[in-house]
């Protein structure tokens, strides 16, 4: 897949339970609720089909990471307290 190498970086570079943690800004999430639903009208413009389909593909690349993320937590051998 496309989008392996770049999330096995960020798999490398990211500790896992940042990556978990990670979420949207409000602003961002807000932006996209705008698009999905003038998406859901048909009134999309060009740039916002554009911008919309960016957000698809890094929301693909965060669930990529996020599962990784875990898998790696899951591996990782529990300290003893």
């Amino acid at each position: 897949m496309i989008y392996d190498e770049f999330v096995d970086f960020l798999a490398r570079e990211i500790p896992p339970q940042a990556s978990i943690d990670f979420r949207p800004s409000p602003e961002l999430e807000a932006r996209l609720e705008e698009l999905l639903s003038a998406n859901s009208r048909g009134e999309l413009s060009r740039d916002e089909q554009r911008e919309l389909e960016q957000f698809r593909m890094l929301e693909h690349v965060l669930r990529l990471l996020k599962a990784k993320a875990r898998q790696s937590i899951l591996a990782t051998p529990a300290k003893a307290a």
